[in-house]
């Protein structure tokens, strides 16, 4: 009974689902009234909400915060991106913990000479002296 109740209420939801499916083949579901689960059916992140989509592929970011693995590192780290954000409103910030530690980096660049004229910014404007250019996956819009 209860895997029937479960089905039935799964295909409730798929239906709604198809019913909006937007022509640029991104769909909204409404789960609960007040929950909006968004999701792009191209490729890149299936559920992050974006307003034009993006995909993941190999480039560089800046690295300006390195901490340990405790709450203090953590906040921290906010606290860095929070400046960042406040100076490089264009850029995208990204807080990720590493075993064993917190880090903090910002953009998301293609070629690392873009990336070394941003770290060449943030160093004059002194918000991290260890800002350094990393290898990562990145995410581009189309």
């Amino acid at each position: 009974m209860m895997k029937l109740l479960f089905l039935s209420s799964l295909l409730s939801i798929f239906s709604v689902a198809a019913q909006s499916l937007h022509a640029n083949g991104t769909y909204h579901l409404n789960v609960a009234d007040s929950a909006v689960v968004s999701s792009n059916r191209q490729a890149g992140d299936p559920l992050k909400d974006t307003s034009r989509p993006r995909y993941r592929t190999q480039g560089y970011r800046i690295q300006v915060f390195t901490g340990g693995n405790d709450r203090a590192a953590k906040r921290s780290a906010q606290d860095m991106k929070i400046k960042v954000q406040r100076h490089f409103p264009e850029l995208s910030v990204y807080i990720h913990f590493q075993s064993p530690r917190w880090v903090c980096r910002v953009g998301d660049f293609l070629t690392r000479e873009e990336a070394q004229h941003y770290v060449k910014l943030i160093r004059k404007k002194r918000l991290s002296p260890e800002a350094a250019v990393v290898k990562s996956p990145i995410l581009r819009a189309y």
